[in-house]
C-alpha cells in the first residue's frame, strides 16, 4: 500500500444477499466516494454467512469482500475467527467503520484502537450511544458505556440519533443523512412506464416501498382505500416489496378479498430498483412505525411526488414539511385528509412534489453525502462537492427480485471486486 492510499474496512454483520438496510446504503454510497477520492480503497468484512446459492455480484467500487465463515458458525467461534482475521489483517487499513454494532464485537474494537485505527460507528435506527445501552441490563451500562467511548466518531442518520448520542458522546456525533442518487425526470419515460404497468392514463397512483411486515405497516394504507374510493374511484395502491412478514401478508389478502379491492391494490414485490415504480406513481405514502431515516421517502420526493407520511419525531419531521415538501399524519384521519387535498388538487401535488425534489436535491444528494463520510474518515475535501450523483435509468421490464443471483464462486469477472472467504472451511 502506497502512502498516498487510505484504505477503509467495512464491518456489517450481513452483505449481500442478506442485506439491512445499511448493508444497501454502504453499496450505494461507495461508488459515490470513489468518484471523489479514487485513492480511497474500500474492502468489507461480513460477519455473518450468507447462504452460497443466493450470493450476488459484489459492486465494483468496493477491492475486496470478505466472508468471515463459509459456514454457519457458533458465536464463540465466530468470535475467535474475527479476532484472528483482524490480527492479520488491520495493518492494511486506516480506518475501520462499524456499520452495526453487535455486542460480541467488543474485544475487536479494543483490538482496532491496539492498532491505532480511527475507529467509526453508524446509527441507523433505534442504535444510538443511550438505544444500545438500553440493550444491556442496568448494572452492565456504565461499562457498555465505557466500551463505546473507544470509537472515535459516531455517525447518525437522523437528527434524533444524532441527539442522543451527543448527549451522551459530547463532540462525537456526527449528522450524516443517506444519500440518494437523483432522477432525471421525462414525461414521456413516465407515459411509457405507466403503459409497460397496465396503468390507464386517468388513474391516480399511490406507491409504497418497503417490506411487507407490521413495523411498515402497508396494511394502513390497504385499509383507508374503501373511502378513498368513494371521491376517487380509480386509486391504485402499488406495494412495492418482499414479504417479510407471510401472516401479516395473508391478512392484507384476506382483507382484500373480503372489501373488493383486487383491482386497486398489486402487489409488486420486491424489485432491484424501485425508481421507475416512483416515476409511475401520483403520490408516495409510508406508514411506517419506526425508522432510522426513511430513504425511500426521500427517492420518492427527489422523483417530485409529493408524500404522506406517518409522522415520526426527530426522523422525517426535517424533510417532510406539513404543507410544503409533503404531509405526515399521527392517525387515520391526518392521513385520509392529506391525501384527499392531493388527489382532488393537481396544482398542489405538482407544488408539493416540486419543493419536496428541491428539498431532496439540496440535502441529501449522493456526491453531498459521499463527501461527508470522507472527510470523517480523514480524506481532505473541497468545500463544494462535485455535481449531483445521477441515477442509471433502468426499464421496467428489465427489473428482477433484488434477490436474484448467480452460482457462488471465488473469483468475479474483470471490473468487480474480488470476493473471499476466510476462516472455518
Amino acid at each position: 500500500m502506497t502512502a498516498d492510499k487510505t484504505r477503509v474496512l467495512h464491518i456489517l454483520k450481513h452483505f449481500r444477499p442478506t442485506f439491512t438496510g445499511e448493508g444497501i446504503f454502504t453499496e450505494r454510497l461507495t461508488p459515490a466516494m470513489d468518484v471523489l477520492a479514487p485513492d480511497v480503497e474500500h474492502e468489507v468484512l461480513a460477519v455473518a454467512t450468507p447462504d452460497p446459492a443466493e450470493w450476488c455480484p459484489v459492486h465494483a467500487a468496493f477491492r475486496r469482500v470478505v466472508y468471515l465463515t463459509k459456514r454457519p458458525t457458533p458465536y464463540p467461534l465466530q468470535q475467535v475467527l474475527l479476532w484472528l482475521w483482524l490480527l492479520r489483517n488491520l495493518r492494511r487499513y486506516q480506518v475501520v467503520h462499524v456499520h452495526t454494532h453487535v455486542d460480541r464485537y467488543f474485544l475487536a474494537y479494543f483490538l482496532a484502537k491496539l492498532f491505532g485505527k480511527r475507529l467509526l460507528l453508524s446509527a441507523t435506527l433505534d442504535d444510538s450511544v443511550p438505544g444500545l445501552e438500553r440493550t444491556y441490563r442496568p448494572a452492565f451500562r456504565p461499562l457498555v458505556r465505557r466500551f463505546l467511548s473507544t470509537f472515535d466518531a459516531f455517525v447518525a442518520i437522523s437528527g434524533k440519533l444524532h441527539g442522543e448520542t451527543e448527549a451522551a458522546m459530547p463532540g462525537k456525533s456526527h449528522l450524516i443523512p443517506i444519500g440518494i442518487a437523483i432522477p432525471e425526470l421525462d414525461a414521456g419515460r413516465r407515459r411509457a412506464g405507466r403503459a409497460r404497468l397496465g396503468i390507464a392514463a386517468d388513474e391516480l397512483v399511490l406507491v409504497f416501498v418497503g417490506g411487507i411486515c407490521e413495523r411498515k405497516d402497508p396494511f394502513f394504507l390497504v385499509q383507508r382505500l374503501p373511502e378513498i374510493r368513494t371521491y376517487c374511484p380509480k386509486v391504485k395502491l402499488l406495494l412495492v416489496g418482499p414479504i417479510l412478514e407471510p401472516d401479516y401478508h395473508q391478512s392484507i389478502v384476506d382483507y382484500i378479498a373480503r372489501h373488493d379491492l383486487s383491482r386497486h391494490v398489486e402487489f409488486v414485490g420486491e424489485v432491484t430498483d424501485p425508481y421507475p415504480l416512483f416515476e409511475a406513481a401520483d403520490v408516495m405514502t409510508f406508514a411506517s412505525h419506526l425508522e432510522g431515516f426513511g430513504t425511500v421517502v426521500i427517492e420518492a420526493m427527489a422523483h417530485g411526488l409529493p408524500v404522506v407520511v406517518r409522522d415520526l419525531p426527530g426522523v422525517n419531521d426535517f424533510f417532510v414539511r406539513n404543507g410544503e415538501t409533503g404531509f405526515r399524519f399521527t392517525e387515520p384521519a391526518g392521513y385520509l385528509d392529506a391525501l384527499r387535498r392531493l388527489i382532488e388538487d393537481p396544482a398542489l401535488r405538482q407544488r408539493i412534489g416540486t419543493a419536496g425534489r428541491r428539498f431532496a436535491i439540496d440535502h441529501f444528494d449522493m456526491a453531498k453525502i459521499a463527501a461527508a463520510y470522507l472527510r470523517l474518515y480523514g480524506v481532505p475535501m473541497p468545500a463544494t462537492p462535485a455535481a449531483p450523483a445521477r441515477h442509471p435509468r433502468q426499464d421496467l421490464a428489465a427489473m428482477r427480485p433484488a434477490t436474484s443471483a448467480g452460482a457462488a464462486n471465488d473469483s468475479l469477472s474483470p471490473g468487480t471486486a474480488h470476493l473471499t472467504w476466510t476462516g472455518a472451511r
